[in-house]
C-alpha cells in the first residue's frame, strides 16, 4: 500500500475532485462522520434535486477511476476477494469486515468502526456487491450474483430441512444435521452453511443453546407462556411458578425481568401447561392430564381399567402432587366411584367395570 493508510490513499484520490463533487462523496459514504447520507439530504442542503446528486456522484466516481484511485490496494483488495470466494461467495459484512481489516494494516479491532465507511467505498469501486440489511439477511458483501443466487437457493433449502425435522437442535447436533442435509441432495460443506446460517436471519439459538428457526417459539419466544414452556422443557420435573419465573429471569430472556403473578395468569390460559399441584405447573406433552383430581382418577380407571387403592395412588402421583387423603376422599364419592367387596375402585356407569 505504498506505505500509505487506506485512508490516506483515498483522501488523497478524492483531492482531484472539485470541492462539492468532493462533499458529496464523503457524505454519501460517510467518510468524515460515519454516517451516510442520502440523495434526498444531500439536494435539500445544496438546494438541487436528488438526481442531480446522483449525477454528480455518478461523475466523481468516474472520475476518480479514470485516476486510477485504488492504485496501491490491489493487493489487500484481491486478498478480501479471495477470502470472501474461500467462504462460498458471499459474506455476512461484519465479519468480512474483520477478517480484511488486516489485509489493509488495520490490527486494531477498535479502530473496525472508523475503518468501515472507507472499506465499504473501496469494496464497491472494486466491484464486489453490497446487500443491505433486510428482514431476511444481516448486511452482507457477495462475489456476483451467481453466489448471492446459491446462498439463497441453499437457506430456502436447509429451512425447509429444519422444517422437517420439527424441533430444536442441540448445539452439538447441529454438525450432524448439516451433514445428513448435504447428503440429502444439496451437496455444501458445514463451514459453508455455517456461514450461511450467520448471514440469514431465519435461523436462531435460544438462551439454552438449541439452534432452529426463529419463527418456532421454542428458539424465539413471545411472551412469558413461551418462555416458561422452554424453562418447563428444560427441567425434567414440574415447577412452581415463583421458580418457573425465576428460572425465566436468570436465563435473560429479555432485559425486561418477568413477574410471578403475571406468568401464573398466563399459565393458567394456555393448554399446553397442566396444573398439577397448588400452583405447580407440568407439560401436558409429558403425559399429564388437564382436570380435578377427580378427573385424574377416572381417566386412570378408564385407560388401567379396575385398580385397588396402592395401584390408583401411585398412578395419581405421577400426574397431580396431591395427598392420599384427597385421593381416598375422591374415591368415596359414590355419584362417581364404585368399590368392589375386594377393594377395586371402578368409575360408576362404565360398561367395563370388570376387575381385571
Amino acid at each position: 500500500m505504498q506505505n500509505k493508510t487506506l485512508i490516506q490513499l483515498i483522501h488523497d484520490a478524492l483531492g482531484i475532485l472539485n470541492k462539492r463533487s468532493r462533499i458529496i462523496i464523503e457524505k454519501r459514504y460517510g467518510l468524515k462522520t460515519g454516517n451516510f447520507v442520502t440523495l434526498e439530504a444531500i439536494g435539500q442542503e445544496y438546494g438541487i434535486t436528488r438526481e442531480r446528486v446522483r449525477q454528480i456522484e455518478a461523475a466523481a466516481l468516474t472520475n476518480l477511476k479514470k485516476h486510477r484511485m485504488l492504485d496501491g490496494l490491489e493487493e489487500p483488495i484481491q486478498k478480501t476477494k479471495n477470502h470472501l470466494a474461500q467462504l462460498g461467495g458471499v459474506s455476512r459484512e461484519d465479519v468480512l469486515l474483520a477478517a480484511a481489516a488486516p489485509y489493509f494494516g488495520v490490527e486494531d479491532s477498535k479502530k473496525l468502526k472508523a475503518f468501515y465507511p472507507y472499506f465499504y467505498f473501496v469494496m464497491e469501486q472494486s466491484g464486489l456487491k453490497h446487500l443491505p440489511e433486510s428482514e431476511e439477511f444481516h448486511s452482507a458483501w457477495y462475489l456476483d450474483t451467481a453466489s448471492f443466487h446459491r446462498a439463497k437457493d441453499t437457506i430456502q433449502k436447509f429451512e425447509a430441512y429444519l422444517e422437517e425435522v420439527e424441533r430444536p437442535l442441540a448445539a452439538h447436533l447441529v454438525s450432524e444435521h448439516i451433514n445428513l442435509f448435504s447428503k440429502s441432495g444439496t451437496a455444501v460443506s458445514d463451514e459453508y452453511l455455517q456461514n450461511l446460517i450467520s448471514l440469514s436471519k431465519l435461523f436462531g439459538n435460544n438462551v439454552f443453546g438449541e439452534f432452529g428457526l426463529v419463527s418456532w417459539k421454542e428458539i424465539a419466544p413471545r411472551g412469558a407462556r413461551d418462555k416458561a414452556f422452554l424453562v418447563l422443557k428444560k427441567h425434567t420435573k414440574p415447577l412452581h411458578f415463583r421458580l418457573i419465573t425465576q428460572h425465566i429471569n436468570e436465563a435473560k430472556f429479555a432485559p425486561k425481568k418477568s413477574h410471578p403473578l403475571t406468568v401464573h395468569n398466563e399459565l393458567i390460559k394456555d393448554n399446553r401447561f397442566v396444573l398439577v399441584g397448588r400452583g405447580v405447573y407440568a407439560l401436558k406433552e409429558r403425559g399429564y392430564e388437564a382436570g380435578t383430581v377427580r378427573d385424574v382418577l377416572k381417566s386412570l380407571l378408564r385407560k388401567n381399567g379396575p385398580l385397588p387403592l396402592a395401584s390408583l395412588t401411585q398412578l395419581v402421583s405421577d400426574q397431580r402432587l396431591v395427598k392420599e387423603n384427597t385421593i381416598l376422599l375422591n374415591l368415596q364419592n359414590r355419584q362417581h366411584f364404585l368399590k368392589s367387596s375386594d377393594g377395586v375402585y371402578t368409575v360408576k356407569g362404565d360398561s367395563s367395570n370388570k376387575t381385571k
